[in-house]
């Protein structure tokens, strides 16, 4: 997460060293994709899995403080995850 938030920093101050383009109304559209992988554990480690919902609680509050709106999807250990240990976090629609 410190990696994605440094590099759209990064991208940030390049972008606002183009001569006009703080004064241009036009959005920057970007694009990501949060996927949640087959390989971890958390079906099987409750830690591992609160861990993951602490981070990606994180990204989503993280992204809409700047408007945007963070996209999570999930292979079946996670999906299994929410429902093994109580918690509907992909039913989180805020």
């Amino acid at each position: 997460m410190k990696k994605a938030v440094g590099l759209l920093s990064l991208l940030w101050v390049v972008l606002s060293a183009v001569p006009g383009y703080a004064q241009d109304t036009q959005p920057l559209y970007m694009t990501t994709m949060t996927h949640m992988e087959s390989n971890f554990q958390d079906d099987r480690d409750q830690k591992i899995f609160e861990r993951h919902v602490r981070l990606l609680s994180y990204g989503m509050s993280l992204a809409e403080g700047y408007g945007a709106k963070l996209t999570v999807e999930s292979e079946k250990s996670f999906a299994r995850a929410n429902t093994i240990w109580g918690v509907n976090f992909m039913q989180n629609d805020s």
